[in-house]
């Protein structure tokens, strides 16, 4: 699952791919993880989606079709599920906390500079 960069396989190929029946994978991803497949799935790809923002000029659109959405309203209605906010507003975040100047401790305030 973390592999798979486009389109999700289906958990179905995946427990086959596994050697496992659907029910078996189901099990052993809640006793391991407390969640379903599916929803690890959706997770990873969300987590990416959110990487691609953060890190990528790449548009929405193009996020949406390199993560295996079929639209960026799919994407949108994911990512706000997920993260509790749009995938614009998460951009316009990553670029206001890159733009915005750091601001010194109070241990950096409170230390004599070299110069001194």
């Amino acid at each position: 699952m973390e592999r798979d960069r486009g389109a999700p396989t289906s958990v179905v190929a995946i427990a086959a791919a596994v050697g496992l029946s659907l029910r078996q994978l189901e099990r052993q991803f809640r006793s391991a993880l407390g969640i379903t497949p599916k929803i690890h799935q959706s997770r990873l790809r969300n987590r990416r989606v959110r990487d691609l923002l953060r890190q990528t000029s790449l548009t929405v659109i193009e996020i949406a079709a390199a993560c295996g959405f079929s639209s960026t309203s799919h994407l949108a209605r994911s990512y706000r599920k997920y993260f509790g906010v749009s995938p614009q507003e998460e951009r316009r975040r990553a670029h206001l906390g890159a733009a915005a100047p750091a601001i010194p401790t109070r241990l950096e305030k409170a230390e004599p500079s070299a110069d001194s």
